[in-house]
């Protein structure tokens, strides 16, 4: 979970109350079993990508309806929930595993292409990932000379 205390910049446009749920209708993912199947499907999958058609035939609709019922039912488009997802667990990545490469936390998360990644990332957060792990670094004792 991203802590807002943390990432005080962190501006998606819904903020993310875990990384699978939109703080804004987290109950859609709740009470709605298509959704809850594409929010499970997706965290199965999260390290490669899943398209539109592939989340709509694991709700049970087509492309077009399920794209229509996502938005309405969630608030976002299924892509830009599914970037929201994809961004967030890669901070959390940042967070934990320090020693990870920028292009193994994108892989990790579903992107092929690690400017992809990074696009999506500042659009998400307003910085790139490499000032992200610098931000999230624990800071160095000083030492007196």
């Amino acid at each position: 979970m991203v802590s807002p205390n943390l990432l005080p910049e962190f501006r998606l446009t819904m903020v993310t109350t875990s990384p699978f749920e939109p703080r804004r209708r987290s109950r859609a993912f709740e009470e709605d079993d298509a959704l809850r199947r594409v929010r499970e499907h997706l965290e199965a999958n999260l390290d490669r990508r899943v398209l539109l058609s592939e989340a709509a035939a694991v709700a049970g609709f087509e492309r077009t309806y399920f794209s229509a019922y996502f938005r309405e039912k969630v608030g976002i488009t299924f892509v830009r929930w599914m970037n929201a997802v994809r961004v967030t667990k890669a901070i959390e990545i940042l967070r934990t595993e320090p020693r990870s490469t920028i292009s193994d936390v994108a892989a990790r998360v579903g992107y092929t292409d690690l400017r992809t990644f990074e696009r999506n990332f500042v659009k998400l957060t307003g910085q790139n990932p490499s000032s992200w792990r610098v931000r999230l670094a624990p800071e160095e004792p000083t030492t007196g000379s």
